[in-house]
């Protein structure tokens, strides 16, 4: 269930998959996925000129050689991916069952713990639900991090919130860890091998092997390599909002048959729950016979009804869902350009009627 690396620490792809964040999940052997250059430069930090020249670049159409190694900076617990994808032609796209994960699925469970406040760096709270019914009011919980050192923690049991709190030790893995408020720590119960392994998810990256994969000359190697028809190895964070340049085939397909106009309806999970917005821009153009005339990457704009759920405004497609109705169609909103615009119309009236 781990994978190796003379690079980082192997990692759990459950875990992983939490780490990486809400709706991130990395590719198998053998998927098809679409290689977005300008995506892949985004992520290496690239300038908005060169951005700009890389606009009308087409995806490259790939095949995952061998296995995806997962791992984690050993220090920071940030994790990574090494991928190795070859042009291949569409036409010779086969279904591809993916292998087990050797757990069954409904004995994992994750639980994400936001740490938005200093006072979760001296105490956490976990839920019942997560740790099971404990009959004794101080207990421990043992859990393994991604550099496999065991930590025990002393747990006491909150009769008034029906929760449980992390004391003692937490205080000192807090510390060792270097956590920080912003920072999310994870935890991954396994009830078949009766462990509990967990990890840090960063508010913002801290790995120096970062700034050794992810720079214009890995950029442009890839991309040549790919542009000839060779395989070629990509090393992406997933926890960069940049990171999502390999883009599983079918979902780069719905993408291309769907309405992305302005006023559409969209949402999109966090780790909790399910925000929802409305387009306000969609800047990509696609020719009468399903062509990209220019990059999709990052082409819309939304506006979402929770103002600041997501540090961003602008998205890919694909990181978004359309909203329909029970009935299958296509939901729409107001077009918040168009309100803003009338609203500034009736002000002007209401001026010019006074100054009158």
């Amino acid at each position: 269930m781990s994978t190796n690396t003379d690079d980082g620490t192997p990692v759990h792809r459950d875990l992983w998959n939490a780490c990486a964040g809400a709706d991130v999940v990395a590719p198998f052997m053998s998927d098809h996925v679409k290689y977005i250059p300008k995506g892949h430069a985004d992520h290496c930090s690239a300038s908005l000129q060169v951005l700009s020249s890389l606009e009308y670049l087409p995806a490259i159409h790939c095949t995952v050689q061998g296995r995806v190694i997962l791992s984690a900076d050993p220090m920071t617990d940030e994790v990574f991916a090494q991928v190795h994808i070859k042009p291949c032609s569409e036409k010779f796209r086969a279904f591809t069952p993916k292998p087990p994960t050797g757990t069954m699925r409904h004995m994992i469970s994750t639980l994400a713990k936001p740490i938005d406040e200093p006072a979760h760096l001296q105490q956490l709270s976990l839920s019942r639900s997560f740790l099971g019914v404990c009959s004794d009011q101080f207990t421990t919980f043992a859990v393994i991090d991604f550099a496999e050192k065991s930590w025990t923690f002393k747990l006491m049991f909150r009769d008034d919130h029906q929760d449980y709190l992390l004391i003692d030790d937490w205080a000192s893995f807090v510390r060792d860890k270097s956590v920080q408020v912003g920072d999310v720590v994870l935890f991954l119960r396994d009830r078949i091998l009766d462990n509990t392994r967990f990890a840090v998810r960063r508010a913002s990256s801290v790995s120096v092997g970062r700034r050794n994969n992810l720079n214009l000359e890995a950029f442009s190697r890839a991309h040549g390599s790919l542009s000839l028809n060779f395989c070629t190895t990509i090393t992406y964070y997933p926890n960069d909002v940049n990171s999502d340049f390999l883009v599983p085939v079918p979902a780069f397909e719905s993408v291309l048959g769907s309405d992305w106009a302005s006023g559409v309806r969209v949402s999109k999970r966090d780790d909790h729950r399910e925000h929802q917005g409305t387009i306000t821009e969609a800047t990509f153009k696609i020719s009468c016979d399903g062509t990209l005339l220019t990059s999709i990457w990052k082409c819309i704009s939304v506006q979402w009804d929770e103002p600041g759920c997501f540090k961003r405004d602008t998205f890919s497609p694909w990181e978004v869902s359309l909203k329909t109705s029970k009935n299958g169609t296509m939901m729409f909103g107001v077009d918040l350009s168009l309100v803003q615009g009338t609203t500034k119309k009736k002000k002007r009236g209401k001026s010019r009627q006074t100054q009158a």
